[in-house]
């Protein structure tokens, strides 16, 4: 943990024990207090080394290991005190014997004849009150380090005005002698796991517990940080801040991440482990990549045996190429450039009709039967899916960003409504992938997402979409053509976009 060196693990607390004067205790056992509340309550004379008397202020010095790093505003105790005096005692150690247990503090204590351990804010105000003196309680047997620490404690953890921070350094001062847990719950009075919350916050990132005090931090998003991984906070911080994200959505977004990286080194290793090239197939290929990618167990089989098949590692597994072409870019006669430009026109006109399509939410039974079927065929094709969506509802909803994917990881924070919503319009463009694909053959599915474009904003078909149409009835007519199954059946799940370094986490 960065920051203060007092706090968990310092150790300094222990040493000093085991050089403290012993200090005498009373004989019988009713005399010997049951916690250091009680102590603190009803002091035995005997214990003590002294009574209550008035000592001028230039004689106390404040305690060097006090935890609370402010004693706030002392304006209304201060004239509380100017009017009334200080009707409650202050606790206070001879300096001789809190020397005698903390000679490191010798330099801060000085030439002064006491020191304070309960009342640094009624000390603090009798100054600004314009007092000499303050009553004391003489308290002896408080000048070992482990009962001054207790005493902190149970002076400062019920205060209402008591910072987080400043209450676990509270119980890190028992934790640095040795104390437990469940012992220090025992003495202040809370649950074990309220102390182990407490002390959690001290091992967040410097740049966190500074906010905490300041308060753009919450105490509930600094518990919730305090839970996640500690090689991973100071990341998760830094998003939630950068993005604006609440602290959960960045720890999700973390461990969405880190999962991503493992997952991707798992496909490298795979691809290592079977011999194969690893290639990026944008750079190798340009826009004829996908005429090089594999999607059924033959293909693969087929290029392996030949020798040229190659793999892409993605967050998803690893996804299969081969370095000559396994299927045409498209048809290179003059009948066929006339097909293809009306297939690209057909594609750019119903593109527009899903970006109004999907420009206004649907009705709830339209979605869910849109997304059952889509999840039931495993279509969707998220990259690309993704970046069709972020096209047509980035101006409506989410973060205002060019990038696809933190805009899609700004939606966490929207409702289900919105999520829903977007998840309907994935479900939309992964359909119109399928179908503006150029070696995709229509059927059941193109011809139901093309019955949805006019039903939902009057889509006048092309003369292309007609034929195409039209050849799907006559290949379904003939069994040619089962089900929704296309070229991308085998696995749509992995269908590589042609941005094989996009897929890259």
């Amino acid at each position: 943990m960065a920051g203060s060196k007092r706090g968990l693990g310092t150790g300094a607390a222990v040493q000093a024990i085991v050089r403290r004067r012993p200090v005498e205790a009373p004989d019988t056992a009713a005399a010997a207090p049951t916690s250091i509340v009680t102590a603190l309550r009803r002091p035995d004379a005997a214990a003590t080394g002294g009574g209550m008397q008035i000592v001028p202020l230039t004689d106390i010095a404040e305690h060097p290991d006090n935890p609370r790093a402010s004693l706030g505003n002392l304006t209304g105790l201060a004239e509380s005190i100017a009017t009334f005096g200080v009707l409650q005692p202050i606790v206070v150690v001879p300096a001789d014997d809190f020397l005698d247990t903390h000679p490191r503090h010798r330099e801060a204590v000085g030439d002064r004849a006491w020191v304070v351990i309960a009342g640094h804010r009624r000390r603090a105000a009798s100054k600004v009150a314009g007092r000499d003196g303050i009553p004391v309680m003489v308290r002896a047997d408080l000048a070992g380090e482990d009962l001054a620490a207790a005493a902190f404690v149970v002076e400062n953890v019920h205060r209402e005005n008591l910072a987080p921070l400043e209450e676990a350094r509270a119980y890190a001062l028992l934790a640095d002698l040795g104390i437990g847990q469940r012992e220090i719950a025992r003495r202040t009075g809370v649950s074990q796991s309220h102390v182990s919350k407490r002390l959690a916050l001290l091992r967040l990132p410097q740049e966190a517990q500074d906010d905490l005090t300041a308060g753009p931090l919450t105490i509930a998003e600094a518990l919730t940080l305090s839970q996640a991984p500690a090689a991973d906070q100071r990341n998760i911080y830094e998003l939630a801040k950068r993005m604006h994200w609440p602290i959960n959505s960045a720890v999700s977004e973390v461990a969405r991440k880190a999962d991503e990286m493992q997952a991707y080194d798992e496909a490298c290793q795979q691809a290592e482990h079977e011999g194969l090239t690893v290639v990026q197939p944008d750079k190798q290929w340009g826009r004829a990549a996908h005429s090089h990618a594999l999607y059924s167990d033959t293909d693969i089989d087929t290029a392996r045996q030949g020798g040229t098949l190659v793999a892409v590692p993605t967050a998803r597994g690893l996804t299969y190429y081969s370095t000559e072409q396994v299927r045409s870019d498209g048809p290179t006669n003059g009948a066929g450039d006339v097909d293809d430009q009306e297939r690209r026109r057909a594609n750019k006109a119903r593109a527009e009709a899903c970006g109004r399509l999907v420009a206004s939410c649907p009705t709830t039974q339209a979605l869910a039967a849109d997304l059952a079927r889509t999840v039931f065929r495993g279509h969707v094709i998220f990259a690309d899916s993704l970046r069709r969506v972020h096209q047509w509802l980035g101006d409506q909803v989410g973060d205002d960003t060019t990038d696809p994917h933190a805009w899609h990881r700004s939606l966490e924070r929207d409702g289900d409504t919105i999520q829903a919503w977007v998840g309907w319009a994935m479900a939309v463009a992964s359909d119109e992938g399928h179908a503006s694909t150029a070696h995709t053959r229509w059927g059941p599915v193109e011809a139901a997402h093309l019955q949805r474009l006019i039903a939902g904003v009057a889509y006048e078909p092309t003369s292309w979409e007609q034929r195409r149409l039209a050849a799907a009835i006559v290949a379904s007519n003939d069994g040619s053509h089962e089900g929704t199954q296309n070229t991308y059946d085998d696995d749509p799940g992995d269908e590589p976009s042609g941005t094989g370094a996009e897929e890259r986490p």
